[in-house]
């Protein structure tokens, strides 16, 4: 099973990763939400990360019934994510 951006959801591939402060790569978070060890938006909300990841998978590639069920299962998904969970 693929690694998930704990912010995010992005999957984590080797060119993905964020960094920690000491300049290794982070195992839990991808580079649009955590570099040099900490959130690059530390107040963004869960609305705003939600439309964040709607809009992207809105203008990314892939077939449009793709498209549908990524939009459709990423709430789910996203309240599954460390950065969420309450």
């Amino acid at each position: 099973m693929s690694k998930f951006c704990q912010s995010c959801g992005m999957p984590l591939e080797e060119s993905t990763h964020g960094t920690e402060a000491s300049g290794a790569l982070s195992e839990k978070y991808c580079h649009l939400c955590y570099e040099n060890g900490q959130f690059i938006e530390p107040d963004i909300t869960y609305d705003q990360m939600l439309a964040r990841g709607k809009k992207g998978i809105a203008e990314g590639s892939g077939s449009g019934i793709g498209k549908f069920f990524l939009s459709t299962f990423y709430p789910f998904q996203l309240k599954k994510l460390d950065r969420w969970k309450k």
